[in-house]
């Protein structure tokens, strides 16, 4: 809506469920299911970050204090804290359970661009575009003392192992770095990538790393405190965002700037599926928990539900509505069919798989936060009446009413003026 509200309808019956009403609409950067799934934080482009009920979705809290963008958001295991970092240099602690600001972390020179707890909660690490790794307390809100930094320039990445015993870093010096992350030492340096790494993960069991380069290249590391091995894979774009399968990280996807989405068994060295369909850059995928399922959010401003196992993979729903690019698309958690996409036009929406079809599968939208305008997809109204020619002309165009309905002059337009207006 135009005065900044947002409703919420059921699908089925097109009853309104909810109305959020939102001062504006800002564009998403990040967001995090809550580890009971009742929650969903995100962070904007407005300086806030923002705390959702996924059943009601009601706003909870808004969160202010930022100065800057907030580009990453993550809750604590125990789903009691949300860290939220920004291009302002900090990196904010947040009680989930009143919205109130519990700490400020400084200390980062330049923009932070991501903040991650331990697996055990016990410590929070953040990466900065001033090339520096720094590790907090986050029940104290103070600094660890240790500050990982290796003269790397402009962090891409960070991610903590499963078990939190290394942190590893990539940065725009085409290095891989690993960390114990108990002491802050710099454990080895992984060097061969050509350009810069946009992206890098521990598999499920914390035995190996993938990182991504801008010129297409995977390499995969073996983790390991004397010695690191890698398998070189070269692809025909950049890659933008890499996941591992969750049972046995036996497979990666990729998600690329050519629009495909490339499945990789690692038993085979080299990838193996691509799956096509999206016409614009790919900017995340994921893995359902089950992993029999990939979700992925494009340029093209749809997300693509994936369907099938080893080698055989097809499209099974091509989730559309957002305005602009999906950014960001994760899994809930505790609802094996539920999922949230994030998009560039500000939207975050709640989409749960209700069903199967012919040759596919029927999702439908939850609820949704920041919706500029309501998208029906594939209606047809019949005789629609009381419609001026302006309007009538667009909802031709769109090819949701009968064409066959007179056009008649308004207001002192002719048809080739009305043709000039909705041109």
């Amino acid at each position: 809506m135009y005065d900044g509200s947002v409703t919420t309808y059921n699908a089925t019956t097109w009853t309104r469920v909810h109305r959020h009403k939102e001062h504006k609409q800002s564009e998403v950067l990040s967001i995090a299911f809550s580890p009971n799934n009742r929650h969903l934080a995100f962070g904007s482009v407005d300086w806030t970050c923002r705390l959702w009920d996924t059943v009601s979705g009601e706003t909870l809290f808004v969160m202010r204090g930022h100065t800057y963008c907030v580009r990453s958001v993550a809750f604590s295991p125990c789903g009691k804290q949300i860290a939220s970092a920004s291009q302002d240099g900090t990196i904010r602690l947040w009680s989930s359970e009143t919205g109130v600001c519990l700490f400020v972390l400084r200390g980062h020179k330049n923009t932070v661009f991501s903040a991650t707890y331990s697996s055990d909660g016990q410590r929070l690490v953040s990466g900065s575009n001033d090339g520096t790794i720094r590790v907090w307390d986050p029940k104290a809100g103070a600094p660890e003392g240790r500050i990982l930094d290796d003269d790397a320039g402009r962090l891409t990445s960070i991610a903590f192992s499963p078990i939190g015993e290394f942190i590893v870093s990539s940065s725009e010096d085409k290095t891989v770095r690993l960390w114990d992350s108990s002491n802050g030492h710099l454990i080895s340096r992984l060097s061969g990538h050509r350009s810069e790494i946009t992206t890098c993960i521990f598999s499920p069991d914390g035995l190996q790393i993938a990182s991504g380069d801008k010129e297409g290249v995977i390499r995969l590391w073996e983790v390991n405190t004397n010695r690191s091995g890698s398998l070189i894979q070269h692809l025909a774009a950049k890659v933008r965002t890499v996941a591992y399968s969750p049972d046995d990280g036996q497979r990666l996807i990729l998600g690329t700037g050519a629009s495909s989405v490339m499945l990789w068994d690692l038993q085979s060295h080299k990838p193996d599926v691509k799956l096509e369909g999206h016409t614009d850059a790919v900017y995340s995928v994921a893995y359902s928990p089950c992993g029999k399922l990939i979700l992925s959010g494009s340029g093209d401003k749809t997300a693509r539900l994936w369907s099938g196992e080893v080698d055989s993979w097809s499209c099974v729903a091509v989730v559309s509505g957002c305005l602009e690019a999906v950014t960001s698309v994760a899994w809930n958690p505790a609802v094996p069919m539920e999922f949230v996409t994030g998009s560039g036009d500000g939207s975050v929406r709640v989409w749960r798989i209700s069903g199967t079809k012919a040759g596919g599968m029927s999702v439908r939208m939850q609820w949704g936060s920041c919706i500029g305008r309501l998208c029906a997809v594939d209606l047809i109204f019949k005789g629609a009446i009381g419609l001026n020619p302006i309007s009538q002309r667009l909802l031709i165009q769109r090819g949701a009413i009968d064409d066959l309905l007179p056009l008649e002059e308004i207001d002192g337009l002719n048809e080739e003026e009305i043709e000039a207006a909705v041109a």
